[in-house]
């Protein structure tokens, strides 16, 4: 038998290296059930394809719904997803926010600083 060990698991999943995408996929497909995720719009996979945007909308969950971009982009160098806040700012205001806000999953407009999550996920 193949000896055991506890590998080091990934901070943001808690899933373990190695197991990647296909302990997530099994996973989903276990809560959700395949024929709900073949039916899942194509814009949803796009919206949550970006690490940066799934990042951003479990933050708004945990967090009431509502944040800043400041806290935004300090979360994405927390988790390692950036290497500095200014450039996960740049990239929140000018890539991620608008696709975000495009798909209804948060409410943002570029000369606020808040963001809220979206009638899509409220």
């Amino acid at each position: 038998m193949a000896e055991m060990r506890d590998e080091p698991r990934n901070d943001r999943t808690g899933v373990r290296r190695g197991e990647g995408i296909s302990f997530s996929l099994r996973s989903a497909i276990q809560t959700l059930g395949l024929n709900a995720l073949l039916r899942l719009p194509p814009e949803l996979y796009e919206a949550l394809a970006s690490e940066h945007r799934r990042t951003v909308l479990s933050y708004l969950h945990e967090n009431d719904g509502r944040a800043t971009i400041t806290e935004l982009a300090a979360h994405l160098v927390t988790s390692g997803i950036e290497a500095s806040e200014q450039r996960a700012h740049v990239v929140l205001q000018h890539v991620h926010l608008p696709k975000l806000a495009e798909r209804g999953f948060v409410e943002w407009a570029s000369r606020r600083d808040t963001v809220a999550l979206g009638r899509e996920l409220n």
